[in-house]
């Protein structure tokens, strides 16, 4: 229907003309709308992980400051008493309400028993880790945060501990390590719960390894960020690191932002925008994250109030198109009348002018012209058809006699092999070669004629009947070339002679390439093996090449030595 009528097809345009502005500037609005949007959501994550994480950084417990005046007070760089440390440690306790103590001998390679501990049920078990104590050893001091199973709430429940080694005073060897630990459960609850004025922000938090132990959402607990191994993974879930929470068996998609620590995650098939903020003091990373696609909610509603506006612009200027394009439509129906009689064959018929046509009437007159043009071109199109009749007459005449110069054997000679190849152009040309033998001599021609046509045929007729009659007569190329082109003729030759005794080579020629010999020779002597060609001027760029069809002829002569 839109291909039939043309009010329709303004109708269209019209509408193409008018949403292509309001496409342009969409594409402009929303650009702007996501930077700034990004920006400032960017900016309340890091404000809050920030804000965060410095608070979890000021648990008391995770001073060194303290570990140290423990030692000095209780003097734990002798020899170590557990059952008065274990006295000890409960007054301390009791003293600091929500931290716990304990004190790790250094038993076999990764073996740790709990010498004393205001946890009075821990006293005589292992303390089991497979990276962090040693790590700790290694650099005198270090934190960390893991679940402990506790009998008095019949739980897991998180602590981060904060550990110091303890040093023989005379050998300076490690003794022990002594731990200071903060049950961090209710801190935990602070710090993940959401906030009113940026209620789309939530908060997970990561130990070491970068596992979430702890989040908003539940369900992204024992979920990880970074790479971590099967092993590694089955070693974390023996140690019950995560208390009740499995370790996921795959990391979260996740892409690194070209501003870190800023990050993009993917989280039940949802693109979160993350920051993490991190407490080397305290071995844990705060992120906080949010809903990508909820940051366009703002700029969505914009965008709609922006279309209605402008669908309802659309719709009037709908309207007035219509009308506009009826008005105009009355002259094209007389101009679409003509063109199908013209159509039905009845070249006679002529538009003519209507009121308040307008441009139309300036159509009509064009297609009026266009028709006059087109019987004067159909005339001289019958007069093309009767001249190209008459020049292919001429071009079989030519391609008769261009047949006759060419030859019909090719000699074959003791001690050498000879081969000649002609393919024909696609316009007659009078090009040819031809061989000739006398005594011992072998003479090698080629004539190749500049202008295609029948007259050219006939002057490399003559100049052949020349060139044999000359050589007949003298042995010198010079001199056989010389004498064929007195006549005058506009074209080009090569005349070549082989001794086959003494494989002496000579040659002259005027207009055309000068023979290629593969070996080159300071003599004229060819040596076995020797190849030499004569070739046309369509070859010289790739005479490797096979023969391909030209405008023009296509001659190649080889002759190659033998033993």
């Amino acid at each position: 229907m839109i291909r039939q009528s043309f009010t329709l097809r303004v109708i269209l345009v019209s509408f193409v003309l008018l949403a292509l502005p309001l496409l342009i500037n969409t594409f402009f609005f929303f650009r702007e709308a996501y930077e700034t949007m990004i920006k400032e959501a960017k900016l309340d994550l890091k404000e809050s992980a920030n804000f965060r994480a410095y608070a979890f950084s000021e648990i008391q417990p995770a001073r060194q400051v303290l570990l140290e005046e423990i030692e000095y007070f209780l003097q734990l760089h002798g020899k170590i008493d557990p059952e008065k440390l274990n006295i000890q440690f409960e007054q301390l306790s009791e003293i600091a309400q929500g931290v716990e103590v304990m004190l790790l001998g250094l038993g076999k390679e990764g073996e740790y028993p709990v010498i004393a501990s205001s946890f009075p049920e821990l006293v005589g078990t292992p303390f089991e880790s497979i990276k962090k104590i040693p790590d700790i050893l290694k650099n005198g001091k270090g934190s960390f945060v893991r679940y402990l199973y506790s009998d008095r709430a019949e739980a897991y429940v998180p602590y981060v501990f904060v550990a110091h080694v303890i040093h023989n005073k005379k050998t300076q060897e490690p003794i022990a390590i002594l731990l200071v630990s903060a049950n961090i459960e209710g801190l935990m609850q602070q710090m993940l719960s959401v906030e009113k004025l940026h209620e789309y922000i939530h908060f997970a938090l990561l130990n070491t390894e970068g596992i979430v132990f702890a989040a908003t959402n539940p369900e992204l607990n024992g979920k990880y960020f970074r790479a971590l191994t099967k092993q590694r993974r089955k070693e974390l879930m023996k140690l019950e690191h995560m208390g009740p929470t499995g370790i996921a068996l795959t990391p979260l998609p996740s892409v690194y932002d070209r501003d870190p620590p800023f990050f993009e995650f993917l989280f039940k098939n949802e693109v979160k925008i993350a920051y993490e903020a991190s407490i080397p003091g305290v071995g844990v990373s705060v992120v906080a994250y949010a809903h990508k696609a909820r940051l366009f909610g703002k700029a969505i509603t914009h965008f709609l109030v922006i279309y209605s506006i402008y669908g309802l612009i659309l719709l009037i200027g709908a309207i007035l198109t219509y009308w506009l394009s009826v008005w105009l439509s009355k002259p094209l129906y007389q101009l679409s009348q003509v063109m199908s009689e013209v159509d039905e064959r009845n070249l006679e018929v002529r538009f003519k002018k209507v009121p308040l046509g307008a441009e139309i009437n300036l159509l009509g007159s064009i297609f009026n012209e266009t028709l006059d043009a087109l019987l004067a071109q159909m005339e001289r199109t019958e007069q093309e058809r009767i001249k190209k009749e008459t020049y292919e007459r001429e071009v079989a005449i030519g391609r008769e006699v261009q047949e006759s110069l060419l030859p019909s054997v090719t000699p074959k000679l003791e001690g050498v092999r000879l081969s000649g190849h002609y393919l024909p152009g696609h316009r007659v040309g009078g090009s040819c070669y031809g061989y000739l033998v006398r005594e011992n001599l072998l003479y090698l021609y080629l004539i190749e004629s500049p202008e295609p046509g029948i007259s050219s045929c006939l002057y490399a007729l003559s100049m052949r009947s020349l060139l044999t009659s000359h050589a007949t007569l003298s042995d010198d190329p010079e001199e056989i070339l010389k004498c064929s082109l007195e006549g005058g003729a506009n074209l080009s030759a090569l005349i070549a002679t082989y001794d086959l005794k003494s494989r002496e080579f000579r040659y002259a020629y005027k207009g055309c390439n000068p023979p290629l010999i593969d070996q080159k020779r300071e003599s004229a002597i060819l040596e076995p093996g020797d190849r030499v060609r004569l070739y046309s001027g369509v070859l010289s760029k790739e005479l490797n090449a096979p023969l391909k069809s030209q405008e023009r002829e296509v001659i190649l002569i080889t002759l190659e030595v033998g033993e």
